[in-house]
């Protein structure tokens, strides 16, 4: 939530701003749903979007400081936490060979 805000927050404008905005959103949807147990490989697209915000301020055109700063640290935490293991409490798996099986 906080990338969402950021832009606001520390006056970033220009591609820093949008790719905050947009990066904000998806990166949060990611997260909520690979909560759940079975979309629990979800979290490596949210570890690769979070690889992104800690590029994109080297690809994209220059930034403040601010900027970057922001986009390097909430792209190396949200990546800490993707990496992170949690343990499957069930297991889930057959998608739809499930249904299918004799």
């Amino acid at each position: 939530a906080w990338l969402m805000a950021s832009p606001q927050v520390l006056g970033i404008s220009g591609w820093a701003g949008v790719n905050a905005h947009v990066g904000g959103p998806v990166l949060l949807a990611i997260a909520i749903v690979s909560l759940w147990e079975a979309n629990r490989l979800l979290r490596f697209a949210g570890a690769g979007l979070s690889l992104w915000l800690v590029i994109a301020p080297i690809w994209l055109p220059p930034h403040a400081p601010a900027a970057v700063i922001d986009s390097v640290v909430v792209g190396l935490l949200s990546a800490g936490l993707a990496i992170f293991p949690l343990r499957a409490r069930a297991r889930y798996g057959g998608g739809w060979l499930a249904f299918f099986a004799t």
